[in-house]
């Protein structure tokens, strides 16, 4: 019956690999990191306008408002 010894190191020799890939990518700056605000200008892609949108988030004011949890809605 044949050894399949050697094919365990090769795998964890790739994973590790991958594994610094990916962290050498992450610690570059390529993470983008939130905005309290973006400017969209006209003819941006849709795709581009989501990932925008997806880099935003409240300020402290303004989370600290969300979580009072005290929002009320008034319809005249």
């Amino acid at each position: 019956m044949p050894s399949h010894a050697g094919a365990r190191p090769k795998r964890w020799g790739c994973g590790c690999a991958l594994l610094a890939v990916v962290l050498v990518a992450v610690s570059n700056g390529s993470v983008p990191t939130p905005s309290h605000y973006g400017l969209i200008p006209p003819g941006v892609a849709e795709a581009d306008v989501v990932g925008q949108a997806a880099r935003i988030a409240p300020t402290p004011v303004q989370l600290a408002w969300q979580e009072r949890e005290f929002i009320a809605f008034a319809h005249f």
